[in-house]
């Protein structure tokens, strides 16, 4: 919805993950950095794997950012996504993240969601932001297997809105996109349906731009808490440079135009068991995304900057603006499932 007068809102980003690698936490809290800076409005986040506890952390980090523009709206009002099935088990890292405590022995992080149906389906979350985004002012991206958008696909007239609302699908391409059948069929599915153009960052781009892990010492210190620093110690051994397929997916999507990485020319994915295959083709709509060497410093930069960017408190849209004396007027609850 917009206002009389006002500006057009800026892109809203869906991002749809199986948070089982660090880089898409990463990725997340990128996309936060790119919201505090009112470049894009993150809309909605999903989980592509059943495993409640990652939900868990992924709302602990949304409210991490609440400051930022998802703070208030659409963004923050749809529940974080979370697939009933798919491939990927739960894993143990986030109980532990959740346990974590802190000098004084109390919890540091305490999850909101209480129990699974205070989550949403990951397509539905999907499909209703895309129900309240303008034409042609979405993007999407994928950091893990497709089948949440598989399924988005399959829903009555998802496909029509996907393409009036949605700009482009950026993925992150890997091992992840198909690690059984039914992720491989899902992700073919996409490639062969998705109404609009899809580009994937390649396993090459995402080995040779890691993020430091000096960044995780020095850039996230605002913070005693930080969810993802904690998350990245969490998911290796200390000190390591973790790949960035994700958060390279993540910065073209938002920043298309910044000269990052290099292009393919057109082409045509296909699941494969390294998870994309690239045909070049002249009447394909996908490309690929891959590294530049002239630009790794200006990439792990814009990185390390957007991923340790403090919340940034923005002000309401709309006639309501001059009701910010209670930051929590009319602030939107939780959907939950039925």
């Amino acid at each position: 919805m917009q206002f009389p007068g006002a500006a057009p809102p800026s892109v809203g980003v869906l991002f749809d993950s199986a948070f089982d690698r660090i880089d898409d936490l990463l990725a997340l809290a990128l996309l936060y950095g790119l919201d505090g800076k009112g470049e894009m409005r993150m809309s909605a986040v999903t989980v592509s794997r059943p495993d409640f506890a990652a939900a868990q952390f992924c709302e602990i980090v949304k409210r991490f950012y609440a400051g930022a523009a998802g703070g208030f709206g659409f963004g923050f009002s749809f529940p974080v996504g979370l697939a009933a099935d798919g491939p990927g088990k739960p894993l143990p890292v986030y109980p532990a993240l959740l346990a974590k405590t802190g000098d004084d022995g109390a919890r540091l992080y305490k999850p909101a969601l209480e129990s699974f149906i205070d989550t949403g389906d990951p397509a539905t979350v999907l499909r209703n932001a895309l129900t309240a985004s303008q034409p042609h002012n979405t993007i999407v991206i994928a950091g893990g297997p497709l089948t949440s958008l598989a399924r988005l696909l399959e829903m009555r007239g998802s496909k029509d809105l996907i393409a009036l609302n949605v700009r482009y699908l950026a993925i992150a391409a890997g091992p992840w996109i198909a690690p059984d059948l039914n992720a491989a069929k899902a992700a073919q599915r996409v490639f062969d349906d998705w109404p609009t153009p899809i580009y994937a960052s390649s396993v090459e781009l995402g080995a040779a731009v890691r993020f430091p892990a000096s960044s995780i010492e020095k850039d996230f210190a605002w913070s005693k808490a930080h969810p993802v620093a904690d998350a990245y110690r969490a998911f290796g051994t200390m000190p390591y440079d973790a790949p960035t397929s994700a958060m390279d997916a993540s910065l073209y999507a938002v920043r298309p135009t910044a000269g990052y990485f290099k292009l393919s020319g057109p082409g045509q994915f296909r699941a494969s068991a390294a998870g994309v295959d690239f045909t070049a083709s002249a009447q394909g709509k996908h490309q690929l995304l891959m590294p530049d060497e002239a630009q790794t410093g200006a990439v792990v930069k814009a990185l390390t900057e957007l991923a340790s960017a403090q919340p940034v408190v923005r002000a309401r849209r709309g006639p309501r603006a001059d009701a910010k004396a209670d930051p929590n007027a009319d602030k939107p609850q939780p959907i939950k499932k039925q």
